[in-house]
């Protein structure tokens, strides 16, 4: 898993589960923003 960074990825998963369970402030900012920026996105690609 060195080799592949698969362990990264699955650290991460581990991190954002956590955040989803605990819902930290800075956590949930982010997530807020990333939704918002999508929204946006997908309204204007819908025009």
């Amino acid at each position: 898993m060195e080799e592949t960074g698969l362990h990264d990825v699955i650290g991460l998963d581990r991190i954002i589960a956590e955040c989803a369970k605990w819902k930290p402030d800075a956590y949930c900012r982010l997530v807020n923003d990333r939704r918002r920026w999508c929204e946006e996105l997908f309204a204007f690609l819908d025009r």
